[in-house]
């Protein structure tokens, strides 16, 4: 059983290099968890004080997570999970 998180290139270079992580199936923060876990590195990266950064976006089976419910996301066998940087501009 297991979840694919997709990471985008800036954070699959801190995880070997691999952006298809497959992890156990739970709630985000138990994923994100297992994926710091794995590639401490990666900690500081996704997360700021606890919460995911607010430059990453999260797509769940192709649709989008809003911010509300993060805290309520719960994965199970089969599912991916995609991150992505939000695009900056001015």
């Amino acid at each position: 059983m297991s979840v694919t998180v997709l990471l985008p290139r800036g954070l699959a270079k801190y995880c070997d290099g691999n952006s298809e992580q497959l992890c156990q199936p739970g709630t985000l923060d138990e994923i994100v968890d297992e994926l710091v876990s794995r590639f401490p590195s990666l900690a500081s990266r996704v997360r700021d004080k606890g919460q995911l950064r607010s430059h990453l976006l999260l797509f769940h089976d192709g649709e989008p997570v809003s911010r509300e419910a993060l805290g309520r996301l719960t994965l199970v066998d089969g599912q991916q999970l995609r991150v992505v940087f939000l695009a900056g501009g001015g």
